[in-house]
């Protein structure tokens, strides 16, 4: 079980966004090579989705497009519902008018800044 080939769809999940970011940024895979301390073979596989590039890889990769690890494994056909507003108050400033807060039977007062 140790020695299973990774999924052909997050390698290529991980090549499309690595290639769209490194184009949309205008760095070629050298100059990109070189602000991630990689050769450009290696950024070639994983834009290729040859091999099985390591985190430590991909980290540096994300670094150099200046984004998120997370931001090169999602799959840009799956998008997240918007979250819906919190409905807790803790540690932020609101409006004494709020409908959620005097609903919910929250006593504010009024802050002048």
């Amino acid at each position: 079980m140790g020695n299973r080939k990774p999924s052909q769809r997050i390698l290529d999940i991980v090549a499309n966004n690595v290639r769209d970011r490194r184009v949309e940024r205008e760095l070629t895979q050298v100059r990109l090579a070189e602000l991630c301390g990689c050769s450009d073979m290696q950024i070639s596989g994983v834009e290729g989705a040859v091999g099985n590039p390591c985190m430590s890889l991909l980290n540096d990769i994300a670094k150099g497009l200046h984004c998120d690890i997370a931001d090169l494994l999602r799959d840009p056909a799956h998008v997240d519902p918007p979250k819906p507003p919190s409905q807790h108050f803790v540690g932020q400033a609101y409006n004494h008018e709020s409908p959620t807060a005097e609903k919910e039977g929250y006593e504010l007062e009024r802050k002048s800044l």
